[in-house]
């Protein structure tokens, strides 16, 4: 059960939420409890199951109640917070629902009609984007006209109830909605009526719709101007390109999930200043100097001077920017704006970008047309359409101060966090191995999977297994996270553990390889350990279990040796304990055990010996609370192991398989020594990973020189490798 009963923008948040965890759990039913004004909508959204406005009476297994729990603190977009409550993580809008036909045929009736985001007409410097004439034919139509010329624009000018920290004041209403109009029909909208005095080409719907019929009225315009309201985020959720003004608080706990925005945020020294539930969302905690009432309408209040910075040059200016066909940007010439074009043919001020550029320093770009984008696209000619455009920018006494590209609230890096914990059970499920996923399921950081492998157990125990795995996925509120696996037979451990590694996803970068004996006991491990392989670009595999050893390997016996001094320091090793190992599969690859090594002993070791072949360092955290409890299952047998019809005792095991691993790696071999002497050895397998290729035909004669040049840069592990030719030879 989902519960959000109030405020269109919230519902939108908790239904993002929604969406992300019927992907992680397509089987799982979702009820919607909320308010009956938004209740006809809802229902347009196939994966809700059953929209309700009555409190139900039976009882779900998991209730994520956004009505007590609003996240009001949570630092980023409010709806990413709402996800942690399912233990989820929304990366996108709510995805449209397709608007029934009675409601877009509504909307025509009400003068809507659905237009094109494409604009020829008056030239625009720079992006020479063309906007219709005023008074061209067809540019006035009675209501709102279908024809391609026309960008159908709704303008949304007040907040839900009137808020006045973040309200357009009404004496600057009739001027931005006259601006708008120039570039084309516009659409009034707002839950109450807007008493304006309007001219052609402008359809004043406010206080004349349904929540439903708003929504689809939303979705037959083009593009969309307004303050943080729920229609915004409608209008974010169609996928049309936006212009918000955000007056109260930074668009990064709104917008950033959106796709198609230029936000407009006042450069001053009190923003952000919060909104319904006073000034706790202040950095410094110190509430803003004008103390607004709470009411837009109140007449002893003077317009906010944060609302002030807001002119119709900048909005109209900002729309320009943002839409522009997408055809005509691969196309047209980007030559950088000279100021020789005629004057009198630039009818739309300058962008934005263009007003921008004058005061930024152009060195290291290749002209406009080379250079990024201010919205974090490859150049405004290839760009992506403004389906690319992500931009926020601070302005004040209308000005553009600065501009930045927000990052995603879950940034690009998180995709190849997600880590994969395998597991393996074998006749252990009571005595450790439902403890050691309870404390994984309750302890790492979404996202990621557990593979279970049931390695050959009791038909009972199976069942068993299967039983207690949805219940506790739902006491951790990570439904869906756990593969079930089962091999019919006990396959050895590295058997085992290859059967699980080929369910692992294939996106997964990280796969932890967990022992059912062994106990997280730290939250968010997961994420702390992926940190540790982006700081260390050597690092392949890294063993979290505390207590543990930086193991060296003596070339001749075969016998592992330690240095306690090295073991309170961390760092790299030539093996390590593979009760808890981190394989970093972004740089190692695809792996897999030595079968070779079966039943058990010694593959950890190989598989650190695999690492290491490729130049990759295997590395020890010694202070992870993660606990090993060692051979629980072998002490209980004592010390033997049955596979495959034969008994093994574990010390045989561990002298068969040393010789094995001596035979299979002796060009990593080296004598015992000191501790520096083998961390030497060690780190002399480290392969270089910057490689300076230069070609060069016919001009020996400074070739000492660019030579020097490279060699004298600040760089470690650096080869050189050089392509001379000449007409006579190849040196």
């Amino acid at each position: 059960l989902v519960r959000r009963e109030r405020g269109l923008g919230d519902i939108l948040f908790a239904l993002a939420a929604a969406e992300a965890f019927h992907d992680a759990c397509p089987g799982a039913r979702i009820d919607f409890l909320t308010s009956e004004p938004h209740a006809e909508w809802i229902r347009w959204f196939r994966f809700i199951d059953r929209v309700l406005t009555e409190p139900p009476g039976h009882e779900y297994e998991a209730v994520f109640d956004h009505e007590e729990y609003l996240d009001k603190n949570f630092p980023g977009e409010r709806s990413v917070g709402m996800g942690l409550l399912a233990g989820v993580a929304p990366r996108r809008v709510v995805s449209a629902p397709v608007v029934p036909k009675k409601y877009r045929e509504r909307a025509r009736e009400l003068g809507v009609a659905g237009a094109k985001c494409h604009v020829p007409s008056v030239r625009c410097r720079v992006s020479r984007v063309r906007w219709p004439a005023e008074g061209a034919a067809g540019s006035s139509p009675p209501l709102i006209s279908s024809s391609p010329h026309q960008l159908t624009i709704a303008f949304a000018p007040l907040a839900a109830n009137g808020t006045r920290t973040r309200s357009l004041p009404a004496e600057q209403l009739p001027d931005f909605v006259a601006a708008l109009r120039e570039r084309g029909p516009v659409v009034l909208l707002h839950e109450d009526r807007i008493p304006l005095r309007l001219k052609r080409g402008v359809v004043n719907l406010t206080g004349r719709l349904s929540v439903a019929e708003a929504l689809a009225v939303v979705s037959e315009c083009a593009a969309f101007v307004g303050v943080d309201s729920g229609l915004l985020h409608a209008a974010a959720m169609f996928r049309k390109p936006l212009v918000g003004l955000f007056s109260h608080l930074e668009a990064t706990r709104r917008l950033t999930l959106a796709d198609r925005f230029i936000v407009l945020q006042p450069a001053l020294g009190c923003f952000p200043c919060g909104d319904l539930w006073g000034w706790n969302l202040r950095r410094d905690g110190v509430a803003p100097p004008c103390r607004p009432a709470f009411r837009s309408d109140d007449p002893d209040q003077p317009p906010l001077d944060c609302l002030r910075a807001f002119t119709r040059e900048l909005l109209v200016e900002a729309l320009c920017d943002l839409v522009a066909a997408p055809a005509q940007r691969a196309t047209q010439d980007m030559e950088p704006f000279t100021g020789e074009e005629e004057a009198a043919d630039s009818v739309t001020p300058r962008p934005l970008r263009a007003r921008l550029r004058e005061d930024r320093p152009r060195a290291g770009a290749r002209g406009y047309a080379g250079a990024r984008g201010y919205a974090g696209a490859r150049g405004y000619a290839g760009a992506r359409g403004y389906a690319g455009a992500r931009t926020v920018l601070s302005v004040a006494d209308g000005r553009v101060v600065s501009e930045w590209t927000p990052p995603l609230p879950v940034p690009p890096w998180v995709r190849d966090e997600k880590m994969s914990v395998v597991l393996l059970n074998h006749c252990t499920w009571r005595e450790c191995t439902r403890d050691c996923l309870d404390l994984v399921l309750k302890n790492t950081a979404v996202p990621f999977e557990v593979v279970l492998l049931d390695n050959g157990s009791s038909r009972a125990e199976w069942d068993e297994l299967v039983a207690a795995v949805p219940k506790l996925e739902r006491r951790h509120r990570c439904w869906g996270a756990v593969k079930l696996v089962r091999s019919g037979r006990n396959l050895g451990f590295p058997g085992g553990v290859n059967r699980a590694l080929a369910e692992v996803d294939s996106g997964v970068r990280y796969v932890c390889l967990l022992n059912s004996d062994c106990f997280v006991r730290e939250p968010r491990w997961n994420q702390r350990a992926a940190r540790l392989f982006r700081a260390d670009w050597r690092l392949g595999a890294l063993c979290l279990t505390r207590g543990e050893h930086r193991y060296f390997l003596a070339g001749k016996t075969g016998q592992d040796y330690y240095f306690p001094e090295l073991d309170r320091l961390g760092g790299d090793a030539e093996m390590v304990n593979g009760s808890c190992l981190v394989v970093d599969r972004g740089k190692v690859g695809d792996f897999v055990l030595d079968e070779r090594f079966s039943p058990a002993s010694r593959e950890d070791d190989d598989l650190c010996f695999q690492v290491r072949s490729q130049g990759w360092s295997v590395g020890q955290a010694p202070d992870f609370e993660i606990v090993h409890e060692h051979s629980t299952t072998l002490r209980k047998r004592n010390w033997r192991i049955r596979w495959e019809g034969k008994a093994y005792d574990y010390k045989d095991l561990l002298r068969r398989n040393r010789r094995k691993l001596l035979r299979k790696w002796p060009d990593l071999l080296h004598p015992r020594g000191e501790a520096h002497e083998s961390l030497a050895h060690v780190a002399a397998h480290y392969r270089p990973r910057v490689t300076v290729v230069m070609p060069t035909c016919d001009r020996l004669d400074i070739l000492d020189e660019s030579v020097q040049s490279v060699l004298g840069q600040e760089l470690n592990d650096v080869e050189l490798v050089l392509v001379a030719a000449t007409k006579r030879e190849v040196v």
